[in-house]
Order: C-alpha cells, then sequence, then structure tokens
C-alpha cells in the first residue's frame, strides 16, 4: 500500500492513513506500507508506528519525480491518498491512470456537478477506519480490486485525456492567435446566485480551514 501524501496530519491526514493500515495489517501480516519521506510531521509519523508497531512492516523512500513515482506506483496494490482538503492530488491522478483502486476523501457532489461522467469512482474515506475497511474489502476479493482498478483508468480515459480536451484547446489557441475577444455573457457563472446557493456558499466558508502553508517546502 503506497501513501503518497506528505505527512502532514492537519492538511492531509498522514493518522488516518497510518491507523487504517495498522488496523488491516493486524488481518495480514504480509502487507507493508510504503512513505513519502517528506513533510513536517515526518517524525510524528514515525512516532506513530511504532506505536501501533508496525515501523518494521514500513518502508519510507526518499522524495522522487513523477516518473519515478509512476514505477513505484505500478508496484503496489492500492493508493492511499490525502483526507482533509476534499480533492485528489496529482498521484491520485497517476494511480488512477495505473489502473489503481484509489483510497481517499472527495467533496464528489462538487466533481459530480462540474464533470460530465461525474467524480472519479475512488474510495471515499474520513478516518483511520473508513481506511481499514476499504483495505479489508480489497484485499478480500481480488476480482472487486482489479474492477475498482479498471474503472479509475478508464475514469482518467474518459476526463483527463487529450482526446478530451484537443478541439477546445485548438479552439482557444486559434481564437486567441487571430484576436478573438472571447464572449462569457452566455455563462451561467454570470447568472445571480439564488439563495440555495447563497447559503451553501456561506456555510462551506464559515467551516472552510485555514489555507495551507506551504513554506516548509
Amino acid at each position: 500500500m503506497l501513501c503518497s501524501m506528505r505527512m502532514g496530519l492537519q492538511w492531509k491526514g498522514t493518522q488516518h492513513a497510518i491507523e487504517g493500515f495498522a488496523k488491516s495489517a493486524a488481518q495480514n501480516p504480509r502487507a507493508r506500507l510504503v512513505l513519502l519521506s517528506w513533510g513536517s510531521d515526518l517524525a510524528t509519523a514515525r512516532e506513530q508506528l511504532k506505536i501501533y508497531e508496525i515501523l518494521d512492516r514500513t518502508l519510507f523512500i526518499p522524495t522522487v519525480g513523477k516518473k519515478r513515482l509512476i514505477s513505484y506506483l505500478r508496484a503496489c496494490d492500492v493508493l492511499i491518498e490525502q483526507f482533509v482538503l476534499g480533492y485528489y492530488g496529482g498521484s491520485a491522478l497517476g494511480g488512477m491512470a495505473c489502473g489503481m483502486p484509489v483510497i481517499n476523501q472527495l467533496e464528489k457532489l462538487q466533481y459530480d456537478a462540474l464533470i460530465d461522467v461525474g467524480a472519479p469512482p475512488t474510495l471515499d474515506a474520513a478516518s483511520g477506519d473508513d481506511v481499514a475497511a476499504h483495505q479489508e474489502a480489497l484485499r478480500a476479493d481480488p476480482d472487486y480490486a482489479t474492477g475498482l482498478g479498471r474503472k479509475t483508468q478508464k475514469w482518467i480515459l474518459a476526463v483527463q485525456t487529450s482526446r478530451c480536451w484537443h478541439l477546445a484547446t485548438r479552439l482557444l489557441l486559434a481564437g486567441a492567435a487571430i484576436a478573438i475577444k472571447l464572449l462569457c455573457w452566455g455563462s451561467r457563472l454570470n447568472l445571480p446566485r439564488s439563495r440555495k446557493e447563497n447559503r451553501y456558499n456561506h456555510f462551506q466558508l464559515s467551516t472552510a480551514l485555514i489555507s495551507p502553508n506551504y513554506s516548509e517546502l
């Protein structure tokens, strides 16, 4: 199981990945956890691994570029991604492209609204118990795990490939080259927000986390 997030408790939810692996690994002596050695809470993560007595079953690997990360993704069975902000990162896209099951937490309603084919078929998790349950389900049914990996790969092909974007990109570039002004008057974004949207925005802002500080990197 590869955990690709930087080690961060507040902004990434590393503790959920470690707790989930520990609970699942208790039933699976062959399970191993692979962590990238970066992030402000790296030392804390090591301490948690000691407390759960799984440090000897964890492999810390150095931070790597995208090409090497792809080889790691292909070598693992499950990708564990971030759990706090509600959005996937580049490594989740890489994992889905490699046909891997992905465990993370997503704002699925937003993805359903923004993407024609809906949110990616990742396994939603908000706690260590959720992570462990997904891991156990994947381990218990290899056909389910394989099928889920195929679904994530199919989603990538439907949403993220150049086949999906080349026409719009060509039109935009051609328009820019001949100085055509883009008209957005017909966009729904120009319509006044409804009371329901205002209530939703107010609630989301009132419960939102402070934007993370990446200066540590």
